[in-house]
């Protein structure tokens, strides 16, 4: 018992001292936000959760963002916000700060579970005590998932994959497991969510096949998490948003078919390969599924020490996670096939297919699943080598580790100093003493078309929170088009006939509209330019300054 403590102290070491080198451990001041307001990604999904603290606790769906995009009828969900963290933090709002983040705790908890989870697969496949736990340093510092630092951060949670692989590869099944599983990835990300609903398909197919659970056991199990999940999406705030499948970028954000073995990134992943940058594709950045030389290196012995014996993976327990892994790959790659610079292969999306290509447009990262395999997969026939020891094998994976840190130290470097030191205050170009003001006399800030990701959101949403005020604009993944053309006409409706709501501070990104506002101004309301921003300020008495 004791060892057995031993083994989850030394993990959750591991885990923790990933985190302090590679990030850095003043993220976990919850008050410091201005390493997040940095990045344009993350700060949407720190404004998305600034803005549902301020919800109702009482409301229903529980995830519904009022305050955001007041006429859009969005949800926490939308913001990738890490809702599950965010509904955990929410009803201590009145004792948090007003400025409050639980992103730098999401990612220290990350790294942990990612290696508890990997030391909990690799354990599957040997009874060595030490191998599994340098196994698992090699799934801590994948490119892949090191690289949603940057600003990614629900994507940084991983671990999710490799507990399904888990409780794929392990002998007995746990419907609660499961269950739990699947609901907790579902309030971190869609594409998470989709990825290990994928993995527990399959290993229902699998229990089926080898009968190792009865049908009746598989069944119950599978409608009690069907119904769950259902009850959970309509909850946390999935139905609140229609109309959206049709965003395009599914063939952008592919992966490319040497992506396995392209360092290319926005950083490069390698010192040895070379970089196989892609042309007039810039977006392929997102299906990045580089494994790394080190594991590369052990797939190419793997690969040669089954071609003496192909017959170990002919099994009907792997056959439905191989399907699996063909269907996630063809998605990645889209119907636009491309390998390195050479377009190979272009189709149309079957009817039906392209209502989840839509909704799952980054299709590079359904790879994720495949390549944390592939690493499963290559320390496993490097756990069963046989004539070797066990020492001499933990020897050689620690050096092939060291390997593969080396070549990636430009990338590891480039992350560590975006972390490390005191990063540059958010600073506002709304200095004029008017912003004040008008923030204690309007309720609402309203941008003259509402937008999705207008321009200045970032100062703007920094804005409305200061002072409480809701926007009739935000910054989502994704958004009911049909909403959104119904509440910029009405707003040009309202301008044009000078309807204005006395409780709003307009604020103009169309200059014709703006020209319009100013011909039909009232004596009663204010338009004039503040600090470079277009705005109209109803029954305001007087500016103090304008340029």
């Amino acid at each position: 018992m004791k060892t057995h403590y031993l083994r989850f102290i030394l993990v959750f070491l591991t885990g923790f001292t990933a985190f302090c080198l590679i990030a850095d451990i003043g993220i976990l001041n919850p008050q410091n936000i201005d390493w997040i307001l940095q990045n344009d990604d993350s700060s949407w999904h720190y404004w998305g959760w600034q803005f549902f603290r301020k919800a109702p606790i009482f409301q229903f769906p529980a995830g519904a963002n009022p305050g955001l995009g007041m006429e859009l009828s969005n949800s926490i969900i939308y913001t990738d916000s890490i809702p599950l963290f965010a509904f955990i933090f929410k009803p201590f709002d009145p004792l948090l700060p007003d400025r409050f983040q639980y992103f730098g705790l999401w990612i220290m908890c990350c790294f942990i579970l990612q290696a508890f989870f990997a030391w909990k697969l690799l354990s599957l496949f040997t009874q060595d005590r030490y191998l599994p736990h340098a196994g698992s340093l090699f799934f801590l510092i994948s490119p892949f998932m090191l690289t949603r630092l940057n600003g990614h951060y629900a994507l940084f949670g991983h671990w999710v994959l490799l507990a399904g692989l888990y409780f794929y590869f392990r002998k007995d099944y746990r419907i609660l497991h499961w269950n739990f599983l699947i609901l907790i990835s579902l309030l971190i990300h869609p594409y998470l969510f989709a990825m290990v609903a994928g993995i527990w398909l399959a290993d229902i197919i699998q229990r089926l096949l080898t009968r190792y659970e009865g049908p009746a056991v598989l069944v119950r199990g599978a409608v009690l998490c069907i119904i769950t999940v259902i009850l959970v999406m309509w909850i946390s705030g999935y139905f609140m948003v229609s109309n959206i499948t049709h965003t395009g970028g599914y063939n952008m954000f592919r992966m490319n078919l040497n992506s396995p073995v392209n360092p290319y990134d926005k950083i490069t992943w390698s010192v040895i390969l070379p970089d196989l940058k892609p042309q007039g594709i810039y977006y392929e950045w997102e299906g990045l599924n580089f494994l790394g030389i080190g594991i590369i290196a052990m797939l190419i012995f793997s690969l040669c020490r089954l071609c003496f014996n192909p017959g170990q993976l002919l099994k009907k327990r792997l056959l439905p996670l191989f399907i699996l892994c063909i269907l996630l790959t063809v998605f990645s790659i889209s119907n636009n096939i491309a390998f390195g610079q050479h377009e190979l292969l272009s189709y149309d999306i079957a009817p039906g297919i392209d209502v989840f290509a839509g909704t799952f447009r980054a299709s590079g990262r359904f790879f994720w699943t495949v390549s944390y395999l592939l690493y499963a997969f290559a320390l496993y026939f490097l756990f069963r080598t046989k004539g070797i020891r066990n020492g001499f094998i933990l020897i050689l994976m620690l050096l092939v580790l060291a390997v593969q840190i080396i070549d990636s130290n430009r990338a590891l470097c480039y992350l560590s100093s975006t972390w490390f030191g005191k990063p540059p205050p958010f600073l506002s170009p709304m200095r004029n003493k008017d912003w004040d003001a008008f923030g204690h006399k309007y309720t609402k800030l309203s941008c003259v078309p509402p937008e999705n990701h207008p321009e200045n959101w970032n100062f703007l949403l920094d804005y409305a929170d200061k002072h409480d005020m809701r926007v009739n604009f935000g910054c989502f993944a994704r958004i009911d088009n049909d909403k959104l053309a119904q509440s910029a006409s009405e707003i040009r409706e309202h301008v044009c006939q000078n309807r204005l709501d006395p409780d709003a501070l307009y604020i103009f990104n169309d200059l014709n509209l703006w020209q319009t506002a100013v011909d039909s101004c009232r004596k009663s309301d204010q338009c004039c330019i503040i600090d470079g921003f277009h705005i109209l300020a109803p029954g305001y008495p007087g500016i103090s300054e304008t340029n």
